[in-house]
């Protein structure tokens, strides 16, 4: 089994993505998304808005407004 382990890890590729200021970018979007969710959530608050995001939080009502309000 351990030869077989080695082998694989012999056949293991593994490329160093570079971070760049688009990353920084993705990784604030992110965080804020998370910030906001964390705040609802912990006030025990729906949340209104149309960022789409926010409906892959566990636990977060979104509400989404009526555009013709």
């Amino acid at each position: 089994m351990l030869a077989k382990l080695l082998e694989y890890l012999r056949k293991i590729t593994v490329e160093v993505l570079p971070v760049t200021e688009r990353t920084a970018e993705m990784y604030a979007k992110i965080f804020q998304t998370l910030w906001i969710a964390a705040s609802a959530l912990e006030n025990g608050a729906d949340l209104a808005t149309t960022d789409g995001h926010f409906h892959f939080i566990p636990m977060l009502t979104v509400i989404v407004p009526d555009a013709d309000t």
